[in-house]
C-alpha cells in the first residue's frame, strides 16, 4: 500500500506538468503577439514614411511650378523653341543655326532639372501653349491639319478609322444635331452602356477629346505603330501638338506662334521647320516634378498659366486687360507626364 507521502509527490508533479504546459503556451502566444506587434508598427511607420515622401514630393513639384512661373514673370520676353517643343528665352533676337551651340551670352538660360531643394530635387520644363495646333478649329473646310496630324504623328492610316475621329471632332463641338458621315451625335454616346451627353461645343481641355468617338489613349497620348518612313519606332500622338487654350485673334482665328512651335509640327503645318524667328509666349504649360529618395518617390504637376507682365524692349509692361502678374488656367495635381532631355538647358 503505497504511503500518503508519495501519493503527494505524484500528484504535485503532475500539476507542476500542466503548469509548465501552460507557461509554454502562455509564452508562444505572448511572442506572437510581440511579433505582430512590432510588424503592425513597422507597417505604420513605413506607411507614415511613404505618405511624407509622397507630400514632400508634392510640394518639390508645386516648387518646380512657383519656379517657372518666377522665370516667365522676371525673365520673359522673346523665346524660341527647341526641337522638343521647350522653350528658351533670349535677351536678343535669335537666329537659330543648324547644330549652333548656345551663345551664353545673349540668352537667359535657367538651369531647369535635377535643382536640389529642401531635402530633394525639383526639375520643370516650359512650353508655349500657343506653339501648338488648337483642336477648336477644325471646321469641315479646315481639316487637313488634323489629318495629317493623326496621321503622321498618331500613327493613323488614311481609312474610315482615322475619318471617324475627324467626323466625331467636328459633331462634338458643332451646336447641330446633323452627323457627319463618319460622326456622332447625342443618340451615339447615349447609347454606350456608361451614356454621357455630345457637349456641343468647344473642347474645354485637350483631354476631352479621349471622350469622342474612335479616339483611343493610343492615338491620343502616343504608343501606336508610327507611320511608314518614320524614323521612330512608336507614334507621338496628338497630344503633344494640340491646345485647347490659346486665345483668338481680332479676326477670330486661334493665335499661333510659329517660332516656338515643334518642327515636325511647322512641318505638317506647310511651314519650314527650320524657321529663325523669336515669339513672345504669356500662355505657357509647365511640367513640375519633385523628388525624393533618391528619385525613389516622384510628384509631376501639370498647369498651363497665362502671364501679364512680359519683359519687352528693355522693360517690363502687362498685356492689354492684365492686371495679376500671371493667373492659372489648368492644374492637374496627377499628372504622368515625363520631362524632354535637357541637352540645351544649360547654367549660365
Amino acid at each position: 500500500m503505497m504511503s500518503a507521502p508519495i501519493r503527494l509527490m505524484r500528484r504535485n508533479r503532475g500539476k507542476r506538468g500542466v503548469v509548465l504546459v501552460l507557461v509554454v503556451w502562455t509564452l508562444a502566444l505572448m511572442s506572437a503577439l510581440v511579433v505582430e506587434f512590432d510588424s503592425s508598427m513597422r507597417v505604420e511607420v513605413e506607411g507614415t514614411g511613404n505618405y511624407k515622401d509622397e507630400l514632400q514630393a508634392y510640394y518639390l513639384a508645386r516648387a518646380a511650378i512657383e519656379l517657372a512661373v518666377a522665370e516667365a514673370v522676371n525673365v520673359g520676353g522673346p523665346a524660341y523653341g527647341a526641337d522638343s517643343g521647350e522653350i528658351i528665352y533670349t535677351k536678343g533676337d535669335y537666329a537659330r543655326e543648324e547644330e549652333e551651340e548656345i551663345d551664353e551670352e545673349t540668352d537667359t538660360m535657367t538651369y531647369r532639372r535635377e535643382i536640389e531643394f529642401a531635402g530633394g530635387e525639383i526639375s520643370y520644363a516650359m512650353f508655349d501653349e500657343e506653339g501648338r495646333y488648337n483642336l477648336n478649329s477644325v471646321r469641315p473646310t479646315k481639316t487637313w491639319v488634323l489629318a495629317k496630324l493623326l496621321t503622321e504623328s498618331a500613327g493613323m492610316e488614311m481609312g474610315a478609322e482615322r475619318d471617324t475621329v475627324m467626323d466625331s471632332i467636328m459633331d462634338w463641338t458643332d451646336v447641330d444635331e446633323l452627323r457627319m458621315i463618319n460622326g456622332a451625335e447625342e443618340d451615339y454616346y447615349q447609347s454606350l452602356p456608361k451614356p454621357y451627353h455630345c457637349k456641343d461645343g468647344d473642347f474645354y481641355v485637350p483631354e476631352e477629346a479621349l471622350y469622342v468617338k474612335g479616339m483611343t489613349k493610343e492615338i491620343f497620348y502616343g504608343g501606336a505603330p508610327a507611320a511608314p518612313g518614320s524614323d521612330d519606332e512608336t507614334a507621338a500622338g496628338l497630344f503633344p501638338y494640340i491646345t485647347t487654350f490659346s486665345s483668338r485673334r481680332g479676326g477670330g482665328e486661334y493665335e499661333f506662334h510659329v517660332a516656338t512651335a515643334r518642327p515636325e509640327l511647322r512641318e505638317i503645318m506647310g511651314l519650314r521647320p527650320d524657321i529663325r524667328a523669336t515669339a513672345n509666349p504669356t500662355l505657357i504649360r509647365i511640367v513640375g516634378r519633385g523628388s525624393v529618395r533618391d528619385g525613389k518617390v516622384v510628384r509631376t504637376i501639370e498647369a498651363v498659366v497665362r502671364v501679364s507682365r512680359v519683359y519687352r524692349a528693355g522693360s517690363y509692361e502687362f498685356r492689354p486687360g492684365g492686371q495679376k502678374m500671371w493667373e492659372v488656367v489648368y492644374w492637374d495635381d496627377h499628372s504622368a507626364r515625363e520631362l524632354p532631355e535637357s541637352e540645351e538647358s544649360e547654367a549660365l
